[in-house]
């Protein structure tokens, strides 16, 4: 390549920019669908649908840097300029310039990591997000006045020596290139909550929920576009400033509908291709004719986008030989119909069971159905196993959603999370309509909440309502949003023991909830809990660390005698990805890692037994009603609870399978995942369309997908139809409220 283009002409400027942007737009392509084949195998499939949108994208950042270049630079490429520029200065003044460059490197990576140290300290406090912009703001401003003050003071004291123009704008190369490698060596090597010695708060950027990926492949574009200089572009400019925009928008259209012809393709983009995913929801609304919210392009599934009555979420009429739904099949009569929840016998009291129980919720955040009495290889949990031995296992039960707040929150309303007036947040609040189990006890027994985290315990998002008592000693002063780097297991239970000795909260029937954080990550080692430095092996370290916690309440009710009076509800708000479908963590998806919790029921008088049949912690809230003998909510307008009490069934010796609803609505940084099992069979489905179907009993894995086949995809999707029908929903208020 060469560094200057043969005529400096504004021909010749823009020929180069739009060819440089369609070949760095052509790789960034190659270059994402690496990502998506990663989880399909499919790399040319992936290629061929998204080269037609990145040429497109690539057109346009071509666009504004052609406008920006020819504003500063004129008809010649930005090098060319700079040279040009520092030959008409001294040679004292070039090798200050030099001199600069180098020094400014190094305090602008300085500059980021306090940037990153600070960001991370504001939003990790009480501020309101307005107040942490403007303290930032002047925060930056400052920062750099002074480190540009020192920088021409280093540079001046350097910069004796004397340097020719292309020298400089090597050094300056070097510099640039410098920056970038460190600033990426301290993302590398920080944590991703911004926590620890300031070094390790560029670790931020690693952050899931972020995915600067996609930046990377604009900026890659852009700077490609603005400073590649590709030689003999000066003879063939006119041609190539015809030939190349109209190149890109040829393959944006030829691949708009072919290229999105596989549901399996497009499934895969949807959510593993940074870049590509962010652009769909945009383009299908733009090319959605008949306004029903799908598009016949870019793999929207409208299969006739001249009919609003035709689309993926329509009903479709059985035998009138019109695909409304675009399954690619009419429904047939002879679709098994879903099946419908069964009535369990209600028991007022069982006579087994003691009069004026005590009922203690123990949730742990980020648990995985990974224990030992799940049949874990690996030693993490030998007081719950101890509890799991007199108590009813569930063994395949399921979370709300893979979000806390979309999970834990519905689980204690008794509502699924669209049926609440969730709102559009990443901390969801919840208003006085969606009434959480203490506020439909209190006055009644006492209420008790011992937590380790700001959002139980702050006024204005729900957890906080109909408690008599809040032991919030151990949560951390600071809002750390995610990546808690404390371990505050043991001090969470010193204050619950402190609370349970205290007589006035214990002299009568009293409900009490713990809920232990430390598995969340950042995974913070223990020592007498060291299985490893990997992410799993660490994550297994908070599992035991917090498993040894909970036996330390567990004998203080054994010691006391109040085991002998007091149910104990245990559960999680969800799993944990280790990779296994390409994903790390915990939020977006609802893969079996992510939504399969564990559940044990402890209840005076009640045998232990294993519970095969899946079962969803959405049945946990008016189990606990049962459980304290608190009359059921009326089932008048948003006075109901969809799940249905688990005690009754404890004393059956035959149970019926029940449909699994998993409803995790969107939010700042996740899409919208709502997932149906029955018999077996699991649809996951977003915004109406489906994702997937799993066999689960042959795949318990979700390795292969069965939605393309259309009759298996037409009974899972009416199923999934008929289910949703029978849900009191709440609209979804899509801002940040």
């Amino acid at each position: 390549m060469s560094s200057q283009p043969n005529s400096a002409t504004w021909v010749a400027r823009a020929a180069n920019v739009f060819t440089v942007g369609l070949l760095s737009s052509v790789a960034a392509a190659a270059w994402e669908a690496r990502w998506v084949a990663a989880q399909t195998g499919a790399w040319l499939a992936a290629f061929h649908a998204q080269v037609g949108i990145h040429a497109f994208m690539g057109l346009g950042v071509s666009l504004l840097v052609l406008f920006a270049s020819l504003f500063v630079h004129g008809a010649r490429g930005p090098l060319a300029h700079l040279r040009a520029w520092l030959e008409t200065l001294s040679v004292e003044k070039r090798a200050l310039y030099a001199r600069l460059g180098s020094v400014a490197a190094v305090l602008l990576l300085l500059a980021w990591v306090l940037g990153a140290t600070l960001s991370t300290r504001l939003l990790g406090t009480e501020s309101v997000a307005r107040s942490a912009g403007v303290a930032l703001s002047f925060s930056a401003i400052v920062a750099t006045f002074t480190l540009g003050a020192v920088g021409v003071a280093l540079a001046q004291i350097l910069g004796k020596s004397r340097l020719t123009a292309p020298n400089v704008v090597r050094s300056w190369g070097l510099a640039a290139a410098g920056l970038v490698a460190g600033v990426l060596l301290f993302v590398f090597i920080g944590t991703t909550s911004g926590q620890g010695p300031s070094y390790q708060a560029l670790g931020v950027f690693r952050r899931q929920e972020l995915d600067l990926r996609a930046v990377g492949l604009l900026a890659m574009m852009g700077v490609a576009a603005y400073v590649v200089v590709l030689p003999g572009v000066a003879r063939m400019a006119a041609g190539l400033l015809v030939v190349t925009p109209l190149l890109a928008l040829g393959v944006f259209v030829g691949s708009a509908s072919a290229a999105f012809s596989d549901a399996g393709t497009v499934r895969a983009l949807e959510r593993h291709a940074p870049l590509t995913k962010l652009t769909l929801a945009p383009l299908r609304k733009l090319t959605d004719r008949d306004a029903d919210g799908f598009s016949a392009w870019f793999g929207g599934g409208d299969c006739n986008d001249q009919d609003p009555r035709m689309n993926p979420t329509a009903d479709d009429l059985e035998g009138n030989h019109i695909d409304e739904d675009c399954s690619g099949r009419d429904a047939e009569k002879s679709v098994e119909a879903p099946s419908t929840v069964p009535a369990v016998p209600h028991i007022a009291h069982p006579p087994q069971i003691p009069k004026g129980l005590n009922v203690i919720v123990i949730t742990v955040d980020t648990l995985r159905a990974n224990l030992g009495y799940l049949g874990y290889a690996r030693n993490v949990s030998p007081n719950l196993d101890k509890l799991a031995k007199k108590a009813v296992i569930y063994e395949n039960a399921y979370s709300l959603a893979s979000y806390t707040s979309k999970s834990l929150s519905p689980m204690l309303i008794g509502k699924y999370g669209s049926e609440t007036d969730i709102g559009f947040r990443h901390f969801n609040k919840f208003g006085p309509l969606d009434r959480f189990v203490p506020e439909r006890i209190q006055g009644k027994i006492r209420t008790l909440s011992v937590q380790a985290y700001w959002y139980f315990h702050e006024a204005g998002y729900g957890f906080e309502r109909g408690f008599d008592q809040i032991d919030k000693r151990a949560a951390p002063t600071k809002h750390i949003i995610e990546g808690d780097q404390t371990s505050n297991g043991d001090e969470l239970t010193d204050n619950a023991l402190e609370v349970l000795k205290d007589p006035k909260n214990t002299a009568q029937p009293f409900y009490m909830w713990v809920h232990y954080v430390d598995p969340h990550a950042e995974y913070v080692p223990h020592r007498q809990f060291d299985f490893g430095h990997k992410g799993r092996e660490r994550y297994d370290g908070e599992v035991a660390f917090v498993d040894q916690q909970i036996g330390r309440l567990l004998d203080y009710l054994e010691a006391s005698g109040l085991m002998k009076n007091t149910a104990i509800v245990f559960t999680s708000d969800h799993g944990e990805a280790f990779g296994e479908h390409g994903m790390y963590r915990h939020g977006y998806e609802v893969w079996e890692e992510l939504v399969r919790v564990p559940l044990l029921l402890y209840v005076p008088g009640v045998a232990p037994r294993r519970v095969k049949e899946r079962r969803s912690i959405i049945d946990v809230a008016p189990t606990l009603l049962d459980l304290l003998d608190v009359p059921a909510p009326s089932g008048k307008d948003r006075d109901f609870m969809s799940g249905q009490s688990l005690l009754a069934e404890l004393f059956l010796p035959q149970l019926s399978a029940r449909p699994i609803f998993i409803d995790m609505s969107a939010g700042p940084y996740n899409e919208e995942r709502q997932a149906l099992i029955e018999n077996d069979v699991k649809v996951i489905m977003s915004d109406g369309k489906v994702l997937g179907i799993y066999d689960l009993a042959k795949d318990s894995g979700e390795k292969n997908d069965l939605s393309t086949n259309p009759e298996v995809k037409e009974k899972a999707l009416g199923r999934f139809k008929a289910f949703k029908k029978r849900l009191r929903e709440v609209p979804l208020i899509r801002k940040e409220d």
